[in-house]
């Protein structure tokens, strides 16, 4: 080879470095494969180089050349490819063609055979081509232009021999060196592009994890400062990025975690270990406790840590469950109800403390047996069946169970049973837990009994009264059969109080509840209301005859006496009678009923039983009706006083009078306070009509005393409802006479006998208060109710009234002249003053004047008059009556 071919190849060696330049040209696009365009345009890239490497050849001999197209094709095959190659392998083999001369065939068939090579050696090696070295690319070359060489044959012999000993030496030296080199640079080429993917995917592994990761990363600086955070480490301890860097990591480490800490961290530092791991406690910005784990590592250059990389799994929430199953077991252990839990044959695994003391059994007594060895022979098999079928339906039962004790007692538990299930659905545990309710259901029981029945005589009381009243009224509704209600209400039960004591009176109510069991059936009811009110529940009643005989039996039973002590009472009882659903439908409309009817009883002479008519029913709501207007009496001025003179019969002056209230109703006209009063007394309106009477009657007497006379008095009737505990107040009239500059002689008050027999204190209290202020009192109606002599005197009764039942018949030397004698000498005995009512006639007064009656009252004086017209009469005498009657 002479220097023009030596030149000549060097210059294909050069235009081979082309090939570089198309290969980055042709990845640049996509690393992973060509897509058909870019592999077709560098397969014609590759063509172009090739017919330039044949332009400029080294001709050995006309029609002879040699150049470095077997270098290039060789190599194109190698690294770009079947596609490629074959195109650069047709363009070059077209030209050779068409150059033409002895070795047009040869050369065609060295680019054939340099490309078919590459190509194979692409496709069979089994490792990938940027782990080709030197060496087998050196190899490569020597079998391509082996290959080459050997094709010379294809010439005629002794032109092939000729070439072969001038080219062989030279071929063999300088085209596998060619080869080598070209081939390292796109080996080197694919390893440096394999290294930057490889850092780039290793770069995007680390930001994902950084950025992205589950995993708290802190790159800290070997003085403890945060270097890096990312965002896990953020969220983990609740700063920002820009908190966490002006920040140590050991002002956030919790203060009993951080000396073993940095006890590690500064071995570290000191070489002693590259790295540690710990569970430390971090202190959030708001105070909350992490947990994390923590594992670190260090990076050194020549021996000093340059910084600290830390990653850090929050471990909080393993924490707490840690936590929580200590609490758990800690409450097992403890708790103060009983826990078993069994396996899904129902056999016992473990139990608490407390089962064994509730039980009596011990685990090991009781381990691997059936909670059956706990069931009680008293307990129901109806709730074992109703558990039973709750456990296998829903999982869950709750309910009340008779157990035995390993000593053979029983107790009641409250049993709740949940059931624990596997992942596929089958039962896996049954917790039990249990609470000892026996002492809890003897209290409940003990309430409901309270709650339920009369503590004195053990009947039903008013709350299980109207529940069974109630039930039986559905029944009744139901069987289409009757039902009554009786009312019961014992006859004078109080005198046998006040005279007797509460003690007797309760012994009177247990004997009285005992003999109206005995007059009914067990499926009757009796029950005590309060008081001396008892009822009686007659349920389905085939033939309501039955009603009459059972109340005839009641008082049969209760014609008998009552032995209280050494004493001997008699008792008789006042029965109201309402039926279901004849009478009413509700439940109180039946027991108002009852009541009405039992007051019939009660006006109709008592010890009898009356049954329930509409008549009593018009007659409530006409009452209800009056007290209803009558609250409205006193706000609307509908209230007036009269007054009836009260004349010294010796003089025939007017020096006292009476107040009497009237009613103008403005729809009913004038109400007589018959009427009125007990309505007024019932609802307890009285207290403020009382009040008001006073008030009234005050002020007319300061004017009277002005006008006529200084002594004058006015007497107003008290009912004995306002002498009830918190009814009036006695200072607050005291207070108002003050206020008007009257004495308390100037009222006075007039009570009836039967409030003399209230020895409570309340009554007492009042009557001496009266006294002590110098209010008169009166006793009206004298002789007709019960009279005491001994109360009297107690209480100071200033005047005595004689009922007009006596005067009204009043003759000379009849009985009731000599009643009245009797009552006027009495008084004048006891320093009392007497006012006889209702004289009508002059032989009256004339009688009773003889007699020695201070005062006179009725209507041959007057008749009740309103203020205007009896100021009228104060001046005048009484004259000769003038034959007045009584309206």
């Amino acid at each position: 080879m002479n220097n023009a071919g030596f030149l000549a190849l060097t210059h294909n060696a050069a235009l081979l470095l082309a090939m570089f330049f198309i290969y980055d040209m042709a990845t640049s696009r996509s690393r992973a494969a060509f897509d058909p365009l870019w592999t077709v345009l560098t397969g014609i890239a590759l063509g172009v180089i090739g017919i330039i490497i044949m332009l400029t050849p080294w001709q050995y001999a006309p029609g002879i050349v040699f150049d470095t197209r077997s270098v290039l094709l060789g190599i194109s095959g190698l690294f770009f490819g079947a596609v490629p190659t074959l195109i650069a392998m047709v363009m070059t083999a077209i030209l050779r063609l068409f150059q033409g001369g002895d070795a047009a065939i040869t050369g065609v068939t060295v680019i054939t055979a340099s490309g078919l090579l590459g190509i194979a050696w692409h496709y069979y090696r089994q490792r990938p081509l940027s782990e080709l070295s030197a060496r087998e690319i050196y190899l490569f070359g020597i079998v391509i232009h082996g290959v080459m060489l050997a094709l010379m044959f294809t010439l005629p012999w002794d032109v092939a021999l000729k070439v072969l000993s001038n080219i062989t030496l030279p071929v063999l030296l300088i085209y596998p060196l060619i080869t080598v080199a070209l081939g390292m640079l796109f080996a080197r080429r694919l390893q440096r592009d394999q290294t930057a993917a490889a850092l780039q995917e290793s770069e995007f592994l680390f930001r994902s994890q950084f950025d992205l990761g589950n995993i708290g990363i802190a790159i800290t600086h070997p003085e403890k400062s945060w270097l890096r955070v990312n965002p896990r480490l953020c969220e983990m301890l609740g700063y920002s990025e820009e908190e966490l860097l002006r920040r140590t990591w050991p002002e956030l480490s919790h203060p009993d975690d951080l000396q073993l800490d940095l006890e590690q961290f500064d071995c570290m530092l000191r070489g002693e270990s590259d790295g540690y791991s710990l569970d430390k406690r971090f202190i959030r910005k708001d105070g909350d406790i992490v947990y994390v784990h923590m594992t670190i590592t260090c990076y050194r250059v020549d021996g000093k840590v340059q910084f600290v990389i830390a990653g850090m799994l929050d471990t909080s929430d393993r924490k707490h469950a840690e936590e929580s199953m200590q609490l758990a077991s800690m409450v097992y252990q403890n708790s103060s109800e009983a826990m078993v839990v069994t396996d899904s044959y129902g056999d016992i695994i473990t139990t608490n403390p407390a089962f064994t003391e509730m039980t009596g059994y011990s685990l090991d007594e009781i381990k691997g047996k059936n909670p059956k060895i706990l069931a009680s022979n008293q307990q129901d098999k109806g709730v074992y069946q109703g558990m039973y079928y709750a456990l296998n339906t829903t999982g869950h039962w709750q309910g009340e169970i008779k157990s035995r004790h390993k000593n053979g007692e029983t107790y009641i538990a409250l049993l709740t049973i949940n059931s624990i299930y596997s992942p596929d659905g089958t039962i896996h545990r049954r917790v039990a837990l249990l609470s000892d309710i026996t002492d809890k259901k003897k209290s409940e029981e003990i309430i409901w009994t309270q709650a339920n029945f009369d503590f004195l005589t053990g009947l039903p009381n008013r709350r299980m009264f109207l529940e069974r009243l109630d039930l039986e009224k559905k029944k009744a509704h139901r069987t289409t059969l009757p039902m009554a209600l009786l009312f019961l209400d014992l006859d004078h039960f109080k005198k046998v109080n006040d005279t007797l004591g509460h003690n007797m009176g309760d012994q009177l109510l247990k004997d009285a509840a005992q003999r109206l069991r005995n007059c009914v059936r067990e499926t009757d009811m009796v029950s005590r209301l309060g008081g001396d009110e008892f009822t009686v529940i007659l349920s389905e009643l085939k033939n309501p005859q039955g009603v009459e005989r059972v109340a005839q039996n009641i008082l049969h039973e209760f014609s008998a006496p009552f032995s209280l002590g050494v004493e001997t009472v008699y008792i008789t009882p006042s029965i109201g009678i309402t039926l279901y659903p004849e009478d009413g439908e509700e439940a109180e409309t039946l027991l108002k009923n009852a009541d009405q009817a039992m007051y019939s009883a009660k006006e109709q002479g008592r010890n009898r039983y009356h049954y329930f008519t509409a008549s009593m029913q018009e007659e409530a709501q006409h009452r209800r009706q009056l007290a209803n207007d009558l609250r409205q009496a006193l706000k609307n001025d509908q209230l007036q006083l009269h007054y009836q003179p009260i004349v010294d019969l010796a003089t025939g002056h007017i020096s006292k009078a009476e107040a009497l209230i009237r009613w103008q109703h403005p729809d009913l006209g004038l109400v007589s306070p018959a009427d009125f009063i007990p309505v007024a007394e019932e609802t307890g309106i009285i207290v403020e009509i009382g009040d008001w009477v006073f008030r009234q009657a005050a002020h007319q007497t300061a004017r009277w005393r002005a006008s006529h006379h200084r002594d004058f008095q006015i007497s107003i009737n008290k009912s004995p409802v306002q002498f009830r505990d918190g009814a009036s107040d006695i200072s607050c009239w005291l207070k108002h006479l003050q206020a008007l500059g009257l004495p308390g002689q100037a009222v006075i008050v007039e009570i009836t006998e039967g409030l003399l027999l209230d020895a409570s204190k309340t009554v007492t209290d009042k009557l001496l208060a009266f006294r002590d202020a110098g209010i008169q009192v009166s006793l009206d109606d004298f002789g007709t109710g019960y009279s005491s002599l001994s109360y009297i005197k107690k209480f100071h009764i200033d005047n005595i009234k004689i009922d007009q039942s006596f005067v009204c018949n009043l003759k000379a030397n009849s009985d009731d002249m000599a009643l009245c004698e009797a009552i006027i000498v009495m008084a004048h005995t006891l320093g009392m003053k007497v006012v006889a009512e209702g004289i009508e006639t002059e032989e009256q007064r004339v009688l009773l004047t003889a007699a020695g009656c201070d005062y006179g009252q009725g209507y041959l004086f007057s008749k009740p008059l309103p203020e205007n017209e009896f100021s009228r009469l104060l001046p005048i005498a009484i004259p000769k009556p003038k034959g007045v009657c009584c309206e």
